[in-house]
């Protein structure tokens, strides 16, 4: 990372080489969320020189945060007597995804 903030290379090429890094598989993402463990985000897009909003990695999580919080709201609308098909609307799930989270629930309650 040092030497790509370092190397006279244009913004584009730059960006894209960050890219790669912060969007790398598993096991290289699992060592730089280590290695970034202690920083804030702020530090973390200084050093990178990117805002992590714009990184798919951010929108990926971003998008699977919306998804567990769906899933999680799925029993508390069921217990506010809405039936499966008006939770799955409101929600924009399916059927059998309101019938997973209710399953779900079940299972880690008992």
């Amino acid at each position: 990372m040092e030497r790509v903030q370092q190397e006279q290379i244009t913004v584009l090429a730059k960006k894209e080489i960050i890219d790669v890094i912060t969007t790398m598989p598993t096991g290289g993402y699992a060592y730089a969320v280590y290695k970034f463990a202690n920083l804030s985000r702020e530090e973390v897009e200084a050093m990178l020189g990117v805002k992590l909003e714009e990184t798919r990695v951010y929108q990926e999580a971003k998008q699977e945060g919306r998804e567990e919080l769906k899933l999680e709201l799925v029993p508390q609308l069921l217990a506010l007597s809405m039936s499966m098909e008006d939770v799955g609307q409101l929600l924009n799930l399916t059927i059998k995804q309101v019938r997973l989270a209710t399953e779900q629930e079940s299972s880690t309650s008992t």
